[in-house]
């Protein structure tokens, strides 16, 4: 049986992670979203901020289950962010993404995110599988699409497995970007074995362009630095001679 990060108990994470979801299902919805949320009330319409990132349009599930797998629906996978330096960190959490031997289950969906600061632009995407668990020939694939919107054309693909180092990812994202679009495929296949995870993170980094008189400075020193190298090499070959 191979372990990664810490599991956490069975039980009490399920307890815990259904509790919330009862609670949240009763609440009120808002336009823009913050804290822990479903994914049924993004794809309702409603956004998800965090930070000056704007997660929305969530489009397209789909939960494909097989041989009496029961992945979850929307309404039971929990949402929320974190900012960790200049990481923003979109979690998915359910306790239902299990699978024992003969069965299967495909999680699809999409949504975009925005940079809402206008000196702000995304430099680089990652994702990482936690608190996940495999025993046997079971495996967990997550990979990610992300097509890049403004500006420009062009994607980056994501690829996550169950197995150490390579559930986790990172990758840059060139030109930088105002805008992207995920596309995101959850897959639990158990075989002869079991897996299971509760906690997918998908983050974006961003960085800060410097304006375009810094640039111009930063082209002209360059030049100057080109010209007196230039010199300084046609005056040592000259003494030399």
């Amino acid at each position: 049986m191979k372990l990664h990060r810490i599991m956490r108990s069975l039980a009490v994470g399920i307890t815990a992670t259904l509790a919330t979801i009862a609670t949240l299902s009763a609440s009120a919805q808002a336009a823009i979203l913050t804290g822990n949320v479903l994914l049924s009330d993004l794809l309702a319409g409603n956004s998800y901020q965090l930070g000056d990132k704007l997660f929305d349009n969530f489009r397209g599930f789909s939960t494909f289950n097989l041989g009496g797998a029961g992945g979850p629906e929307s309404n039971e996978i929990l949402v929320f962010g974190e900012i960790v330096d200049h990481a923003y960190n979109l979690i998915f959490q359910s306790p239902l993404w299990n699978v024992t031997p003969g069965q299967a289950i495909d999680t699809t969906f999409q949504y975009d995110v925005t940079v809402l600061d206008p000196d702000q632009w995304i430099d680089k995407v990652d994702l990482e599988l936690l608190s996940y668990g495999v025993i046997g020939d079971a495996f967990i694939t997550i990979v990610d699409r992300v097509d890049l919107l403004d500006p420009g054309s062009g994607s980056v693909n994501l690829l996550a497995i169950s197995v150490s180092p390579l559930d986790s990812v990172i990758k840059d994202v060139l030109p930088f970007q105002k805008k992207i679009s995920v596309t995101k495929d959850i897959a639990l296949v158990g075989n002869n074995g079991f897996a299971s995870i509760s906690l997918i993170n998908q983050s974006v980094h961003q960085t800060k362009v410097p304006e375009s008189s810094t640039l111009l400075g930063l082209f002209v020193l360059g030049g100057i630095g080109l010209t007196v190298t230039k010199k300084r090499l046609k005056t040592t070959v000259i003494s030399v001679g």
